[in-house]
């Protein structure tokens, strides 16, 4: 999740008892992340990996990623500087 607690450290959604106050707060914002990154993998073809090997695939994951994080960015600014025009 890359957040911090308040004893400062790193735990996963996993981590913590289930149904917990804790875990009722945090996830359903990772699964919500989850399904995203997965429903956008879906879109673009990548339900099954087009190559062979661990190393290829986690290749094509990391750029994939990276894709998805850039198309975010481009869109985050595309907003914005709409959103100064209208104002």
């Amino acid at each position: 999740m890359g957040e911090r607690f308040a004893d400062a450290s790193i735990r996963l959604v996993r981590d913590i008892p289930m149904r917990s106050s804790a875990w009722k707060s945090l996830y359903p914002r990772a699964r919500n992340a989850v399904e995203g990154r997965n429903a956008t993998f879906e879109g673009w073809g990548f339900k099954r990996m087009s190559v062979f090997g661990m190393l290829r695939s986690k290749a094509l994951l990391f750029l994939a990623d990276a894709l998805d994080t850039l198309s975010t960015l481009a869109r985050l600014v595309r907003e914005a500087t709409l959103a100064s025009l209208l104002t």
